[in-house]
């Protein structure tokens, strides 16, 4: 099951990612999960299975092409706080990929964004030791 947040005209929810369509959880649910995400990964496993069952009874969907995916929980609880390029081989990847010679930063790279794959960026505040937005998915 892949779970996705997304926003549809003026209103937010949740759902499962199936092939090429949204399930709305909290809509196909008539109040028997919550109204977030993160309430419902809150919810544990009772929610979990409910999800797996609306899921599995071929309940309509959305079409992607309708929805805009958002972050996955866009106001997580606590602060996300990343480290990029922090090992050699991943400094190497990014290179290789690129074509071009492997050069080691001076400093880590630190960022703290939370963005859905539809979602503009909104650079923050960069530290001396990041001064540049790089992007990675999955």
């Amino acid at each position: 099951m892949r779970f996705v947040s997304y926003s549809k005209g003026k209103s937010a929810s949740y759902g499962l990612l199936t092939g090429d369509g949204v399930l709305d959880l909290p809509q196909v649910a008539g109040g028997a999960l919550p109204d977030t995400l993160a309430e419902f990964i809150a919810a544990g496993p009772e929610a979990l299975r409910t999800a797996r069952r609306l899921g599995e009874q071929g309940n309509s969907l959305t079409s992607l092409k309708q929805v805009r995916l958002t972050a996955p929980i866009p106001r997580p609880v606590k602060n996300v706080f990343c480290v990029g390029r922090n090992y050699k081989e991943h400094v190497a990847e990014g290179y290789r990929a690129r074509g071009a010679e492997t050069k080691l930063p001076e400093y880590p790279q630190f960022f703290t964004a939370v963005i859905g794959p539809d979602e503009p960026s909104s650079t923050t505040r960069q530290s001396q030791s990041s001064s540049t937005t790089k992007w990675n998915s999955r």
